[in-house]
């Protein structure tokens, strides 16, 4: 299944474990700074987008052939 987490929080670091856990095939996530990206990689995120680089939307859809996501979180 294909994710979209929105968020860099307590609440997103959760969602990126559980999406993980679920064997999601994307798990997406935005921040705004490269440690913050950085450590959503780490915690398992395939794609972490900086959302001050501008919309994130066409890169989401870009890497999912354009079917775009399954499940939005966002606190």
């Amino acid at each position: 299944s294909r994710q979209l987490l929105i968020s860099f929080s307590g609440v997103g670091s959760a969602a990126i474990q559980l999406a993980q856990a679920m064997k999601a095939s994307h798990i997406f996530t935005t921040a705004g700074s490269e440690s913050k990206l950085e450590f959503c990689k780490n915690l398992g995120a395939t794609h972490a987008i900086n959302y001050k680089s501008g919309p994130f939307l066409e890169r989401v859809l870009q890497y999912t052939e354009k079917r775009g996501r399954e499940n939005f979180i966002s606190e």
